[in-house]
């Protein structure tokens, strides 16, 4: 929430702790920029 309240884009990496299932229940002013499955996304793909 505090990117949010910054004007930041937000990112939330799903490892376990939060699911889509709860993402779905929250407010939409409280939903992250992104949502990743895996921190490697946020990283280029390696040729």
């Amino acid at each position: 929430r505090m990117a949010i309240d910054a004007g930041m884009a937000s990112a939330l990496v799903l490892t376990g702790e939060t699911t889509r299932e709860l993402l779905a229940s929250q407010p939409v002013a409280n939903l992250p920029t992104y949502v990743l499955e895996s921190i490697d996304q946020l990283l280029p793909a390696q040729m």
